[in-house]
């Protein structure tokens, strides 16, 4: 059973230099960590508020570069899964969608999961797939604005909410370990303020919280996944 890292890391919204600094950096403390597996959050080369900046060209251009050094940064004992933004071009126009990537072997290893930026009712593929040790993982992904549905081996909940004094972790309970990732620090929209607290935790088959990170805390935190169930 794979070894799993996921990392609470500070976002910087429209700074992808920073972002891919810090993810590359963690990268390589989970593979002297033993990890077969790192997860990165939604967003994590671009950051989330970005305003406008989203819709420029040149911008998506240096974050999918930014990305291309995560994507070789990943090795044949260790995938990497994040969160950036994906560029797609059509006859007349340039889509760009927030999208999951996971890369082993320094290349990409599954098609992105992609979530439309400015239509929440386009439909999205919910899963990757991952070899680890010569066997296939089902991974589903489900964002806070739209749910994984369907049989996964693990799912990894993509958290990128503020934080509110009410705010509780909780999660759904998908018949599978789930590992809840999520970005620290402050985004500004140009009007507000949000600090983001992170939420970060891993749950259990039955929906309970057995692991979690410290809130508004830059961390990377390792489970094995068939301990997962086992953890009180």
């Amino acid at each position: 059973m794979p070894k799993i890292a996921y990392a609470q890391m500070k976002v910087a919204a429209g700074h992808p230099d920073v972002n891919t600094r810090k993810i590359l950096q963690l990268i390589d403390e989970a593979r002297k960590g033993g990890a077969d597996i790192v997860i990165f959050p939604e967003l994590a080369v671009s950051g989330q508020m970005l305003g406008d900046v989203w819709q420029e060209e040149s911008f998506a251009n240096d974050c999918r570069e930014y990305g291309e050094e995560v994507i070789a940064a990943s090795r044949k004992n260790l995938a990497v899964i994040f969160g950036n933004i994906e560029l797609r071009y059509s006859r007349d126009d340039l889509d760009i969608f927030n999208a999951i990537f996971v890369a082993k072997n320094k290349r990409l290893n599954f098609m992105p999961v992609i979530k439309n930026f400015t239509n929440a009712e386009d439909k999205y593929l919910s899963y990757l797939e991952v070899m680890i040790n010569k066997k296939k993982y089902r991974i589903g992904c489900s964002f806070d604005y739209a749910d994984f549905e369907g049989e996964a081996d693990f799912v990894i909940k993509f958290s990128f909410t503020p934080f509110t004094p009410d705010k509780v972790i909780e999660s759904k309970n998908y018949g599978c370990p789930v590992i809840q990732v999520g970005a620290v620090g402050v985004q500004n929209t140009g009007k507000t303020i949000y600090a983001f607290d992170g939420n970060s935790a891993v749950y259990n088959s039955r929906g309970e919280v057995v692991q979690y990170a410290e809130p508004f805390a830059e961390c990377l935190n390792l489970v094995e996944l068939d301990e997962i169930d086992k953890m009180p």
